[in-house]
């Protein structure tokens, strides 16, 4: 501890609560239980942080609608309240929201246990002590002033509270604070003298609107009226209010049960919750979006606390809504602080929680994350730049003793130290960043395309920065994930590299690679980058695009210039010009033509002669893989050679987009033969077309190389020898390919070594001499012009020679041999021939059925990669939709077991209240528990009965009330009898006063009405004559109109009718017309399947005739077999007859039965043929054999 006024731990926990800055939120609960602070900690959406002290104080802080809440429970008492509320100042900065939630004892009538009052103020009790040792006190407890509760804080408290628990169960008044429990709340006692007798009476005299009393509150109140800002000169900074439940009824001496606590404590703490967070705070200084937790004065805390929070298990079924704006103020403290390891854990569980719902929202996070780096270090930028312009005190001095004496030291500038020290921190971790999310990201298909965007971002921090260390070792990492996809490929989520949108996403960042690293020089990336980038196109089941192969080349043009390698140089050239030569779109003519220069002039660059075939090509054999993989990168089934170029270059026609100036190049190298003068010749094209141009001024040397090859070749077929400095002035070439005579003499001598060149040098003649080596054909390839052949050539040309004299020789001397000979020539030649159309053949038809297979292969790979994306776009789709109804279902289950929670709360405590009510109102024999217990149903029931037995009570009373007014009503009619009479005359004359005066007056109204009528008929009678006039004068005019009128509608009525009759007639006759020819239809259907059933029966008769005949023959066939079986089988008496031929079933006495049936002609064996022509016959007669078919046929 680190002071005996504040004892704060080095960590800065306070003592008692324990608790630090960025723990406890400035939005509180208190109450005094712990299991009561668990409860309400039920209600968070996400609880961030538990911490429970060695002193008994409990904090829990988490989310409420997104807003940082913290629930401490405190124990009982002022003094535990004021540790809480002042060590609890002392961590968190900015206003303070407390309400109190705790317990109360009611002492005002109607507030029942359960209910909840509202304080509006709290006042002291205390106990006096001297007066228990001192006679000469007065009173043995003090009252202390009443202290205003916050008034905006306690309105928004009523005002969800009412909402809550509903108007009848809120009461509002003042508190009592007393410092005990039994003695100062005037709970009597026999074991101690506490002299309390009166204190409730003494309380409700000089505190009329006290409501309740309690522990804490007073304490609370007086704190938060005496608080200050942290500055001290700020008026009150601790807002307080609290809300008490009822957990003893002093005035019915009942005590609350622990359901009821239970219930009453989920709704009433929902409230406070809802009161907390709701526009009330923000009036009273808290902004709804900032707390404690986040906005704090020691953010290495609070990054601390969010660290903990975000890597706990709790968060693992969090949702992206409730954490992404903690995981955004996490990632700006951590971009704040520059903490790089806790920014990465914090985003990978993030990534866990939404990957599955919601992954665009990590994209915004990271975004968002990366322009806050980004403009930190902008920002470091601009303060060195302003640094190093106002460190300069003296414009004119040129360097400060100072900067003298660290740059001896060091050999550093200040710009440079102040970069190290300000931009360089910042550049190394928004590098660190990149490389975290790459991490992070990699191989899920959830964020691949958030992956590239990283990628894409990281490749442009490398070239906008030139940290070509970093590049390097982004491209190794880039390289590592694409070689790990295929190994993890199983796992799920992992990236497939058969979807051809993902294969797309990574060749536009291995091309945004390439161009950066040929940007940089940096041309091993480069060429590591055109491997992946090939890997990726044969991988790619999508043609790429013109643009993209046309950049591919391009890059690898450059690249083989780096490497030194003049022939896969002039081989990208041409596959460069093969992809643009037609896309005049978007390629310019000039552009074009540039290209083409490139392709001529790297093609006649690429060195002439071949090694000798005495030369043992050690350095090819060593470089055959390389070559290999040059090749693939062409994408060429085999290696380029000079004549292949030089065949292309005239083939596609380049040498006609090639400028004007450049084409004799190809002539005099090539075509021509001019030893003396090719160099001069030439010296124009190097000097003014190729020497001053930079974009092909690269292939000059080696052009001149070329130059020198040719004409050393050209002058060997002239001269036997020649002087060197014949040679030297021969080759003689402009500035700056100018070579010297030992140059000359060197590139000679290397040649020669090589096997390049058949010469020699003589020193002391000064001479080369061309040796003619009869038997080395290697300088007969070249594809140059030749004045005469070669030795090689010529002993080619007479060795043919003698072979042909030979064989004419042989013709002669041996004809039979030779005759032989051509006949198997012949021979050889035919089958050869015959092989050849058979083998043609065959191959034609292999043909067919590869290219079968090829487009049946294709089309199966079509489908089933539709298939594969169709299915899993629906699996993608099926599974937001299910995460998205589990989400949506989970929601709504919680809202639902909440409202179900609330509205058992209230129903039990309205069944509560309801029985307390009957009980009271009823005097139902039952106990308070009983009725409890009961619900709403039993209560209304046992309601209903007390009702119907007050019904019946009421009943018979107002049957004796009847009974009593029946004998009343009856004496007062004997009283007034006689009165009846008197009042009935004078009733009738006023009756007949009445009457004669009305009917006085309807005569005269009569009267009147009847000379007002003949009034009005007097005038009409006047008008008559004129009004039949008119009416006859307009019945004339329209009695012509009328029958036109009449004559036109007859008319339109009849026309009407004959077309309707004509239209009824035409559909009659397509209808008989139909019907017709359907009945000839149905007709000659019935005619054609009467003829059908005629020619069947027919047939069938004809094949039961054939069947009978068959059974006759069969049946003839049978007999005389049995017969001939008969005969057979008969003894012969005259003959004797061994037993060992006799048949075994034959006895040396046979029975009689046995003689009878030796008798009978019936066999022993049927022969195969009869065993298939006929079946053992019933008792009724044998059944014949029918073949299937004719069985067939009958049925």
């Amino acid at each position: 501890m680190n002071s005996a006024n504040r004892p704060t731990s080095l960590d800065g926990r306070t003592y008692h609560v324990e608790t630090k800055r960025g723990e406890v939120s400035n939005r509180i609960i208190t109450v005094g239980d712990p299991q009561r602070a668990h409860a309400i900690s039920q209600h968070l959406d996400t609880i961030l942080m538990t911490k429970q002290s060695h002193r008994g104080f409990l904090t829990i802080t988490g989310l409420y609608k997104q807003l940082p809440v913290s629930i401490v429970a405190i124990g009982m008492g002022s003094p535990m309240m004021d540790f809480f509320v002042r060590e609890t100042r002392m961590v968190v900065d900015g206003p303070l929201a407390i309400i109190r939630f705790g317990s109360c004892g009611s002492i005002i009538s109607g507030a029942q246990t359960g209910d909840i009052i509202i304080g509006d103020g709290a006042f002291g009790i205390t106990r006096n002590y001297a007066y228990f040792d001192d006679a000469s006190e007065k009173d043995a407890y003090v009252l202390w002033p009443n202290v205003d509760a916050d008034t905006l804080l306690t309105e928004g408290v009523v005002n969800e509270m009412v909402q809550g628990v509903g108007a009848q169960r809120v009461f509002r008044g003042l508190v009592g604070n007393a410092d005990s429990f039994y003695g100062s709340q005037g709970r009597p006692g026999a074991d101690f003298y506490d002299a309390n007798e009166g204190l409730l009476d003494r309380v409700r005299k000089e505190f009329p609107q006290a409501a309740a009393l309690e522990m804490e509150s007073h304490m609370l109140f007086h704190l938060a009226r005496v608080s200050t800002g942290r500055k001290g000169d700020e008026p009150q900074s601790v807002r307080a209010a609290c809300a008490l439940m009822v957990f003893a009824d002093r005035e019915g001496n009942s005590f609350i049960s622990p359901e009821m606590s239970r219930q009453m404590t989920k709704v009433a703490s929902l409230a406070l919750l809802d009161a907390l967070v709701k526009d009330m705070p923000t009036q009273a200084g808290l902004h709804p979006a900032e707390g404690s937790l986040i906005n704090v004065g020691q953010p290495v805390t609070a990054l601390d606390t969010l660290y903990e929070a975000l890597t706990s298990k709790r968060l693992r079924n969090a949702n992206a809504a409730s954490t992404e704006p903690f995981i955004r103020k996490f990632a700006e403290l951590c971009v704040e602080q520059r903490r790089g390891k806790q920014l990465k854990d914090g985003l990978m569980q993030y990534r866990n929680i939404v990957q599955h719902t919601s992954p665009e929202s990590l994209g915004a996070v990271v975004e968002t994350m990366l322009e806050n780096i980004t403009q930190r270090v902008t920002e470091a930028q601009r303060n060195v730049e302003q640094s190093a312009v106002g460190s300069i005190e003296d414009l004119d001095e040129a360097e400060t003793p100072e900067n003298m004496i660290l740059s001896l030291v060091s050999g550093e500038q200040n710009r440079d130290r102040a970069d190290r020290a300000v931009v360089t921190p910042w550049l190394k971790f928004l590098w660190e960043a990149y490389r975290n999310l790459l991490d992070i990201l990699r191989n899920n298909v959830r964020f691949e395309t958030l992956y590239q965007r990283i990628s894409n971002k990281a490749i442009d921090f490398c070239r906008t920065y030139e940290r070509k260390t970093e590049f390097h070792r982004l491209c190794e990492l880039l390289r590592n994930h694409l070689q790990t996809i295929a190994k993890y490929a199983h796992q799920q989520n992992s990236v497939n590299l058969s979807n051809p949108e993902t294969v797309q996403l990574f060749l536009d960042t291995h091309f945004h690679q390439l161009n950066t690293a040929t940007e940089m020089e940096l041309w091993q990336e480069c060429f590591y980058a055109i491997e992946d980038i090939h890997s990726l196109i044969q991988q790619s089941k999508r043609p790429i695009k013109p643009q993209a192969m046309a950049n591919y080349f391009e890059k690898l043009t450059r690249i083989m210039y780096v490497a030194k390698n003049p022939l896969f140089l002039a081989a990208a050239w041409h596959r460069y010009y093969n992809f643009i030569h037609r896309q005049t779109k978007i390629f310019t003519e000039e552009q074009l033509q540039s290209v083409a220069n490139n392709v001529l002039l790297s093609t006649l660059a690429v060195p002439i002669i071949k090694s000798s075939s005495r030369v043992l090509s050690t350095a090819a054999k060593e470089n055959k893989h390389r070559t290999q993989r040059f090749t693939n990168l062409l994408f060429l089934s085999s290696a380029p050679t000079r004549v292949s170029l030089i065949s292309d270059l005239v083939g596609n026609d380049v040498l006609a987009r090639v400028s004007p100036e450049l084409r004799p190049l190809y002539d005099l190298v090539e075509e021509q033969f001019h030893p003396l003068s090719i160099c001069k010749k030439l010296s124009p094209v190097l000097s003014e077309q190729i020497a001053t141009n930079d974009d092909v001024s690269k292939y000059g040397t080696l052009l001149c190389n070329v130059i020198l090859t040719r004409l050393l070749q050209q002058l060997s077929q002239v001269y036997t020898s020649v002087q060197l400095d014949f040679i030297f002035r021969l080759a003689r070439f402009p500035a700056p390919y100018t070579m010297s005579a030992a140059e000359i003499e060197r590139f000679i001598m290397h040649g020669a070594r090589r096997g390049e060149f058949q010469l020699r040098i003589d020193h002391q003649t000064r001479s080369a001499v061309f040796d003619t080596d009869p038997f080395d054909s290697s300088q007969s390839l070249s594809n140059g012009a030749q004045l005469q052949a070669s030795p090689s050539d010529l002993m080619r040309s007479q060795l043919s020679s003698l072979a042909i004299c030979l064989s004419n020789a042989q013709r002669v001397a041996c004809p039979e041999f030779v005759a032989e000979k051509h006949a198997e020539k012949a021979a050889a030649v035919t089958t050869a021939l015959q092989a050849m159309a058979e083998e043609h053949r065959m191959a034609n038809a292999r043909k067919l059925v590869i290219d079968r297979r090829k487009e049946i292969i294709e089309n199966a790979l079509a489908r089933k990669e539709r298939t594969e994306t169709r299915e899993r776009t629906i699996r993608i789709q099926r599974e937001q939709e299910m995460e998205r109804e589990r989400l949506a279902e989970e929601q709504r289950r919680r809202e639902a077991e909440r409202m179900q929670k609330e509205r058992d709360t209230i129903q039990r405590a309205e069944a509560k209240k309801l029985a307390e009510s009957i009980k009271l109102k009823a005097g139902l024999n039952v106990s308070i528990d009983e009725l409890e217990t009961m619900d709403t149903s039993r209560l209304l029931e046992m309601q209903v009965e007390q009702i119907e037995k007050e019904k019946q009570d009421m009943q018979s009373r107002v049957k004796v009330l009847g009974r009593r007014m029946d004998h009343t009503e009856r004496a007062y009619r004997q009283h007034e009898k006689p009165l009846l009479e008197g009042d009935y005359e004078k009733q009738k004359k006023a009756d007949s006063e009445n009457y004669a005066s009305a009917r006085k007056a309807q005569l005269e109204q009569s009267r009147e009405k009847h000379q007002s009528d003949l009034a009005q008929k007097k005038r009409f009678q006047r008008m008559f004559d004129d009004f039949n006039a008119v009416r006859t004068q307009l019945d004339e005019g329209r009695s012509a109109a009328l029958a036109a009128d009449r004559k036109r509608v007859r008319d339109e009525l009849t026309e009407a009718r004959d077309a309707r009759i004509a239209e009824y007639r035409l559909m009659r006759a397509e209808k008989d017309a139909t019907e017709a020819k359907e009945r000839a239809e149905r007709e000659e259907r019935e005619a054609r399947e009467e003829s059908a059933k005629a020619a069947k029966a027919a047939e069938l008769a004809q094949l039961r005739e054939e069947m009978a005949a068959q059974r006759a023959r069969d049946d003839e066939a049978l007999n005389r077999r049995l017969e001939r079986e008969a005969e057979a089988k008969a003894p012969v008496k005259s003959k004797y007859v061994p037993p060992s031929r006799r048949q075994g079933t034959e006895s040396a006495s046979p029975s009689p039965a046995a003689s009878s049936a030796r008798s009978t002609p019936v066999p022993t064996a049927t022969p195969a043929s009869a065993t298939q022509t006929e079946s053992p016959k019933p008792a009724d007669g044998p059944k014949r054999y029918v073949p299937p078919a004719l069985r067939r046929k009958m049925q």
